[in-house]
C-alpha cells in the first residue's frame, strides 16, 4: 500500500509503503551503527512512536514479518 507521500508507514523503514525484510535488515544495521536512519526512514522504523529505535521496534518488524503481530499505523508528514 503507498500512500502517496502522505503518511509514513510505521514498520517501513526504506519507504516504499511495504514492510519487509529489507527493514528489518535496515533496522538492524541502524541499531548497529553502520547506518544512520532519519527522517520518515526513522519514523517508519519507530513502530512504537517512542522517538528511539530499539530492539523493541526490530521485533515488532520481525513478528510482523513472521505473521505473529500486525503492524497497522501509519503517522502523517
Amino acid at each position: 500500500m503507498n500512500v502517496s507521500g502522505l503518511y509514513v508507514v510505521k514498520g517501513d523503514s526504506t519507504c516504499d509503503g511495504r514492510i519487509t525484510m529489507e527493514d528489518l535488515i535496515l533496522v538492524q544495521a541502524h541499531m548497529l551503527d553502520n547506518v544512520t536512519l532519519t527522517g520518515d526512514a526513522f519514523t517508519g522504523a519507530d513502530t512504537n512512536s517512542d522517538n528511539n529505535i530499539t530492539l523493541i521496534d526490530l521485533a515488532s518488524i520481525n513478528r510482523h514479518l513472521l505473521g505473529v503481530l500486525m503492524i497497522t499505523g501509519v503517522v502523517e508528514k
